[in-house]
């Protein structure tokens, strides 16, 4: 048939330059054939009654007009979009194609996939949510791969699968991971604490008087870090109002030179930078004729509001200073459990001025 064309065209050529035309419409540059007209021309084809027009390209050749690949074009037009696999982890029972469930720290290798009715290759994208870090798809294969993260989540995606016609068909995908649960094999909280497994971690409610991240302290032997030896408590939490001369709060640390103040508005101040559950207070004297024989306490969540320390009848507990050598632990009748403390000198020396060191007791809040 091909041989049909170019001998006709041939003969059209001919019959062209018998009749003294100029152009030649017929370009023959081997293995293409193309019938080129002048400007403003045309190229006309038509049958006969019950007559066919065709145009067979060889093998791998095509058809083009103005420049267009008709041939492409028109396998696009016929195309039809990807069609996901019902036979893997997509399922025609539910609108998700379910992965399935993992845990924390497995090796993640599954793969999707979708076939072209035309047989083309297939590219898979993710267009919509996403995956759980660390896991990513491969767009030339389906693959899903990577670790599984320590989460306890579900994600859902969408992944499109294209192809070479740009036909594309979009599925709904699922997976459930489970984090570690570190609470599930052995209990990390001491004496009956109750963990609870977190992102990554794990936290222990202490049932009194114990706390810590396991429940591990006796919170009314823990130093809460005032102390010089210590420093849990840093200077910057440390404040004061109404100071004597460079007696700083800072120095209000048990084992220190202690603080002093001018009169009964005086006050130390300590931040514990967090929720703290305060069980006992040790005080000293400054010096011989610079202590505190009484003082009570503020205490606030917010450093803003403060209210009195007081009894279950609403009033305030006057708790009982060192006059002289040594140091004085006062267990509190109730646990404070507050960020902020004020600590207020009542009775003193009053030929001199109010003065102490000071370390608590307790438990953070973690």
């Amino acid at each position: 048939m091909a041989a049909l064309v170019k001998w006709s065209l041939i003969l059209i050529s001919m019959i062209i330059a018998a009749n003294g035309a100029s152009y030649d419409p017929l370009k023959i540059q081997q293995p293409s054939i193309s019938v080129v007209t002048e400007l403003n021309g045309y190229i006309g084809l038509s049958s006969g009654d019950n007559g066919d027009v065709r145009v067979d390209p060889g093998v791998n050749g095509s058809v083009f007009l103005d420049g267009e690949d008709l041939l492409y074009i028109i396998e696009m037009i016929e195309s039809q979009p990807p069609v996901w696999q019902t036979d893997g982890p997509v399922s025609g029972q539910t609108p998700y194609g379910y992965l399935g469930e993992f845990h924390a720290g497995q090796k993640l290798n599954i793969g999707v996939s979708a076939v072209d009715p035309e047989g083309t290759s297939i590219s898979y994208t993710l267009v919509a949510g996403d995956f759980p870090p660390g896991v990513k798809i491969n767009q030339a294969t389906g693959s899903v791969t990577g670790i599984i993260p320590d989460a306890d989540a579900t994600y859902s995606f969408t992944i499109r699968a294209t192809d070479t016609h740009g036909k594309f068909a979009d599925n709904v995908f699922k997976m459930v991971v489970r984090g570690y649960d570190r609470c599930s094999t052995s209990n990390p909280c001491q004496h009956e604490g109750i963990c609870t497994d977190t992102m990554e971690s794990f936290k222990c409610d202490c049932i009194r008087p114990y706390g810590g991240t396991t429940c591990n302290l006796a919170c009314g032997s823990n130093p809460l870090g005032i102390q010089a030896s210590l420093r849990y408590v840093t200077d910057a939490q440390i404040t004061g109002y109404n100071t004597y001369s460079s007696y700083y709060a800072t120095n209000a640390r048990l084992g220190g030179s202690g603080w002093r103040g001018e009169d009964s508005t005086s006050y130390v101040q300590i931040d514990f930078g967090n929720l703290t559950d305060i069980y006992r207070v040790d005080m000293s004297y400054s010096a011989s004729n610079y202590y505190t024989s009484y003082y009570f306490m503020e205490y606030s969540l917010d450093g803003n509001y403060f209210y009195n320390y007081t009894d279950f009848t609403g009033n305030t507990i006057r708790l009982r200073g060192m006059t002289s050598s040594g140091v004085r632990s006062h267990t509190l009748p109730s646990v404070l459990s507050t960020r902020y403390v004020r600590v207020y000198p009542t009775d003193w020396n009053k030929s001199y001025r109010p003065g102490f060191a000071l370390e608590m007791y307790g438990c953070y809040n973690y």
